[in-house]
């Protein structure tokens, strides 16, 4: 048994990279969080669930958009660009706050997506 994921992540960096803000894993250093005032941080380390194929499942993947300068995000044309990269859009949330240790507001869109892995036998 073995499994097919649909997410193509090279396609993923190249569409985000032709964004007009920085991308970075959940790895990113405070500096860089610092050096960019608006910034995208994705995660692939999402649940996982049946699909309604017998021999599918879907695993969420989170991509964020951070923004200390109330930037603008066209989410659904962003949304439709990563329909290329293997990722199903699901819902957005937004939340204000601020960021630790600098007493900055912000503003995060959380852009939620699932993604097709398939069982083959």
């Amino acid at each position: 048994m073995h499994f097919i994921d649909q997410f193509k992540l090279n396609k993923f960096i190249e569409i985000m990279s032709s964004q007009t803000w920085p991308l970075f894993d959940t790895n990113l250093e405070k500096d860089e969080i610092i050096k960019n005032p608006s910034f995208f941080v994705y995660s692939q380390e999402g649940e996982i669930r049946p699909a309604t194929a017998h021999n599918q499942y879907l695993k969420t993947f989170t991509l964020a958009f951070l923004t200390r300068k109330q930037e603008q995000l066209d989410i659904l044309a962003l949304a439709e660009q990563l329909r290329l990269a293997g990722l199903r859009f699901t819902g957005s949330e937004i939340d204000e706050g601020e960021f630790a240790d600098t007493n900055q507001r912000a503003k995060m869109i959380t852009l939620n997506f699932v993604h097709v892995i398939k069982v083959r036998e």
